[in-house]
């Protein structure tokens, strides 16, 4: 890799490092949310807000042990002093990587998903392996073993904080041993310009607007993406849960359902449609468009 590549990736990573942060501490809140039922902001989930959140559950003792499913009270205890440590830890390697620029942030946002990751794990019954003694982050690299970003690669480590978090979150273990970084980088919207110009590869990262209408009986999703290819891989697999319709059968018109200017072109919209709805009250789910 050369030294250009380097400086543009490293600013890459630090938005990709705060934009990783925020995705973590939203499922953390979300872990979180479990013990008192879903997780419905009325407002945009800022850094902020999360961070509130979570505080209500970290700072007070009483409402942070509803998270633990263990019948004696030291045990809560003890997990709960664990969970608290691990956001807190969490929260000040944030604040301190809100007041570092550029790609210096980046370490501190790491640290900061680390323990955030940690926190999650604990409420998703893993402390026996947190909690057994110190624990890799389960990701290794050799900056020596390629010529080119483009054919990097991340090893993942066993019984490390990475994999167990995907089984937690996924339902399954993680069976691959290596991840190519051009893979793990190129659906990473944040960093689109760097991958470029870093010659990593081209952005797999498509923008996509997203409203959930109803009829008083059910709800359901609309998916619009303007200027998408329908023939890419990530949007075949999209439309395994979406069916397309026809931007004139919108009542209202698409560009007031998804909040977009009247002045956007037409050209190279594509409007989805959930297949599955959702009853809001009396009746039964049903698809009218």
């Amino acid at each position: 890799m050369t030294r250009d590549q380097t400086v543009e990736c490293s600013y890459g990573i630090a938005g990709c490092a705060r934009a990783t942060a925020i995705f973590t501490v939203v499922h953390l809140a979300r872990a979180r949310s479990r013990a008192t039922g879903r997780l419905l902001f009325g407002e945009p989930p800022t850094a902020q807000l999360l961070w509130s959140h979570i505080n209500k559950y970290s700072l007070v003792r009483d409402r942070g042990r509803q998270l633990f499913r263990v019948d004696s009270l030291s045990q809560k205890n003890a997990l709960w002093n664990e969970f608290s440590s691990f956001c807190r830890q969490a929260q000040a390697y944030w604040d301190a990587a809100e007041t570092v620029r550029d790609p210096s942030s980046a370490l501190l946002y790491y640290y900061a998903i680390l323990n955030l990751a940690k926190a999650e794990l604990l409420v998703g019954g893993e402390a026996a392996n947190i909690l057994a003694g110190p624990i890799h982050h389960g990701l290794t690299y050799s900056p020596s073993s390629s010529s080119s970003m483009r054919a990097d690669r991340v090893g993942i480590r066993q019984n490390g904080v990475f994999p167990r978090l995907y089984e937690l979150r996924q339902k399954s273990p993680l069976m691959e041993k290596y991840i190519p970084i051009s893979r793990a980088i190129l659906h990473i919207p944040e960093v689109g310009l760097e991958v470029a110009e870093a010659d990593v590869g081209k952005s797999r990262a498509t923008g996509l607007c997203c409203a959930i209408v109803n009829d008083g009986i059910s709800a359901w999703p609309l998916v619009c993406g303007v200027g998408t290819e329908l023939k890419s891989r990530e949007f075949e697999s999209l439309k395994g849960h979406f069916s397309e319709v026809s931007t004139r059968s919108l009542p209202g018109g698409w560009r007031q359902i998804f909040a977009l200017s009247s002045r956007l072109s037409p050209v190279g919209v594509t409007v989805l449609q959930g297949t599955k709805s959702f009853s809001t009250g009396a009746g039964r789910p049903r698809l009218p468009l």
